[in-house]
């Protein structure tokens, strides 16, 4: 390289150079295309990943270059996050909770595309790693300014970016064995070349091979264990079936357990009703012991709870267009003719990572439709617990019930009046003692209890004393000594007193639902609530033994902050946004209006990428300058050069190219050539005093003088 000083300033003649720096390892012919050809064969995403491919692979046999230095690195950077940003909110909007990691890490070789087609299509071999870490940058900008020597580390991109793709496809699928043996070859393939572009023996690669198949191993190993964890958080299982958002659970109910799910404020779910709902119930049970609730599925004669509901299968009526799902036979003319005063329609989400889950139920419901999603199903258990199965993230459904019809819950059995033995001694005396076995009627049992326990007792949700639970249960403690609690007390407690008197009795937990926006009814986890169902007149009816007041003393919690009703609000906006855009009405209006901005935002960067294409050799000879590059104002004038006299002349300087501007009509020779000597001191002088505000008036003048000029022809 050889510099010379001429009346323009500064310029340099550059040698051509085939290679830049011999540190900088580049991956062989192919192997990104052939590892983005794995990750689309197992994502399904064939055609995206040939695509991609194909744009990497291009480059070995296309001769245009882009010259685009450090801006163009750091701009093809930004790209990459515009596209993870817009990815990011597309999976989020979709509602994909916990398997949202997942969906993200499986689009990287996507959203890191625009830094490997820039490092593949530019006329260097590298770029500053400083490029991908903001701050590191700015240090590298000002010191530059300063007259610092800086020398920062540069990478290839490419073996980087084959990772990426290869944990995307970890994260796309669960074809362990299929994803092991690809990642066994694609690790040996990347050890061998690099180890050969090192320098290294061939026999020595050899003898690390076995090493590398182990780690390969076992690598692949952790990525499938992290994969099913996030894929099914949790791991579902008939003994653990959650519901309401996984607020509250549906196969047992602990006593106290409620009390904390009632100090969250999120909204859970929202219904649209001309009725007014009451309740909405999540799960009934029949069988107490020792503080737990549970449904006593044995005893009906199924082997676990997922048999339970599925113990008949739902019925389809109705036409093409309005399709529902009964659970009778009885009720199929019903519902095949569903009437919207009859209607209710229910939007959650739940994430709890499960293909199916409990649902909230308006009292005496008889028919499930409009399921949001691919092949929804429901199902019911002999108590009336709903559930959705194959549903997504995002529930929606309309639910039918009539007043009074309470067909969905089995009739009474012995286990509905079954009492607790630890429990019995304290029952039957408050039964006693209240002589609710000399009372006429089970409505009257029911009167006399709700007296007693408004009388008697209070709303708290926590004791403020303490008790020896060692002795006594906390039921006991509840009814002789604290005299007061939450729902879940005053539930249990007139279950079992109602049972021993004789009348069948169960405990149910949901939502009381008492707070209307405009149209629609907000379900708090404030409103989280537990009553019971007892069997008056021949049928099943929902009585609270609460003491009035209760929502009012938690719903003083809701006191909520800005920013949790922005949190609020983008939930909301969320379920929403994706319930319209599955509408087949708006399907088309979506994708055309994002395929439209998608198309208009390529077709400008695919417009400036070719005005500023360059031309290589065959043999892909580069040249450029690979030391420090110093950003200065004059660099603000090369698209109006550009404009006036041509692309820049493969191996001119910038100072000589501009000099070109002396004759255009109403530029200032004399401002230009000391716009151009500041502009080359500053280059390669860093250290040398002067005035950089001098040059940004000087480059305002010229660029002023530059846009009334007409373009070259």
């Amino acid at each position: 390289m050889t510099w010379k000083l001429n009346a323009g300033g500064l310029d340099a003649s550059l040698s051509v150079m085939s290679k830049a720096d011999s540190h900088i390892i580049e991956p062989p012919r192919l192997m990104a295309g052939a590892a983005v050809v794995f990750w689309g064969a197992l994502s399904g995403n064939a055609l995206a990943g040939f695509v991609i491919a194909v744009l990497l692979e291009a480059r070995n046999w296309v001769k245009i270059r882009w010259d685009f230095g450090e801006k163009g690195h750091v701009k093809a950077y930004q790209v990459s996050l515009f596209l993870l940003l817009i990815g990011m909110v597309m999976i989020w909007m979709d509602g994909a909770g916990h398997y949202a990691l997942l969906k993200i890490v499986q689009w990287m070789p996507l959203y890191a595309l625009p830094v490997e087609l820039a490092q593949r299509y530019g006329r260097q071999d590298s770029m500053y790693l400083n490029t991908f870490f903001y701050f590191s940058r700015r240090r590298m900008i000002q010191d530059r300014r300063e007259g610092r020597e800086v020398s920062p580390l540069e990478i290839n991109t490419g073996y980087p970016y084959i990772g990426l793709v290869l944990l995307a496809a970890a994260c796309a699928t669960q074809a362990s064995w299929t994803y092991m043996a690809g990642i066994i070859l694609f690790t040996l393939a990347v050890f061998m070349a690099v180890g050969r572009q090192r320098g290294m023996r061939s026999l020595g690669v050899l003898y690390l091979a076995p090493l590398v198949i182990i780690l390969s191993a076992l690598f692949q190993w952790g990525l499938v264990r992290l994969n099913n964890y996030f894929r099914n958080p949790g791991a579902q299982n008939a003994e653990n079936l959650e519901a309401g958002g996984g607020a509250i659970n549906a196969q047992y109910a602990r006593l106290g357990g409620l009390g904390k799910v009632k100090q969250s404020k999120e909204v859970m779910w929202r219904v649209w009703t001309s009725m007014t709902p009451g309740y909405l119930r999540v799960a009934s049970y029949d069988t107490y012991w020792d503080g737990l609730w549970t449904y006593n599925y044995r005893a009906d004669g199924f082997e676990d709870a997922v048999e339970a509901f599925e113990q008949d299968g739902s019925i389809t009526v109705g036409d093409v267009d309005h399709l529902a799902e009964v659970y009778r036979e009885e009720d199929q003319a019903r519902g095949a003719d569903l009437r919207d005063e009859q209607g209710a329609r229910i939007r959650g989400t739940v994430e709890n990572g499960s293909p199916t889950t409990i649902v909230p139920s308006l009292p005496g419901y008889f028919a499930v439709s409009r399921m949001f999603g691919t092949n929804v199903t429901s199902e019911n258990n002999p108590l009336g617990t709903l559930r959705l199965i194959n549903r997504d993230v995002i529930i929606d459904y309309m639910l039918w019930a009539e007043t009074g019809n309470v067909v969905q819950d089995a009739l009474p059995r012995d286990k509905d009046l079954a009492v607790d033995v630890k429990e019995a001694p304290v029952i039957k005396n408050i039964a006693r003692d209240l002589k609710l076995h000399e009372l006429s009627s089970a409505r009257a049992k029911v009167t006399a209890l709700q007296r007693f326990f408004i009388s008697e007792f209070e709303y708290a949700t926590h004791f403020e004393a303490d008790y020896d639970y060692r002795e006594k249960s906390e039921l006991e403690i509840f009814l002789t000594e604290a005299k007061k609690g939450h729902c879940e007390y005053f539930a249990s407690a007139a279950v079992l007193l109602l049972r021993e008197s004789g009348v069948p009795a169960r405990y149910t937990i949901g939502y009381a639902v008492e707070e209307k926006e405009d149209d629609v009814w907000l379900i708090r986890g404030t409103h989280g609530h537990a009553w019971c169902r007892v069997f008056l007149d021949g049928k099943w009816e929902d009585v609270d033994f609460t003491p009035p007041g209760w929502l009012d003393a938690d719903m003083a919690q809701v006191d909520m902050s800005l920013a949790e009703r922005f949190q609020e609000w983008l939930k909301l906006l969320r379920e929403d946004f994706q319930i319209w855009r599955q509408d087949e009405a708006n399907q088309g209006k979506f994708w055309m209006a994002f395929s439209g901005l998608g198309l208009l935002l390529g077709g400008w960067l695919v417009f400036r990428l070719w005005q500023s294409r360059l031309s290589i050799d065959a043999e892909g000879a580069h040249v450029y300058w690979t030391g420090d590059k110093v950003e200065t104002p004059l660099l603000q004038l090369e698209k109006y050069a550009r404009n006036l006299l041509g692309p820049r002349p493969i191996g001119m300087p910038y100072g000589e190219w501009m000099s070109g501007l002396y004759d255009v009509e109403g530029v200032n020779r004399a401002e230009l050539n000391k716009a151009i000597t500041l502009h080359q001191k500053m280059r390669f002088d860093p250290a040398a005093e002067m005035d950089e505000a001098e040059l940004v008036s000087l480059v305002a003048k010229v660029k002023s003088a530059l846009k009334q000029a007409p373009r070259s022809q």
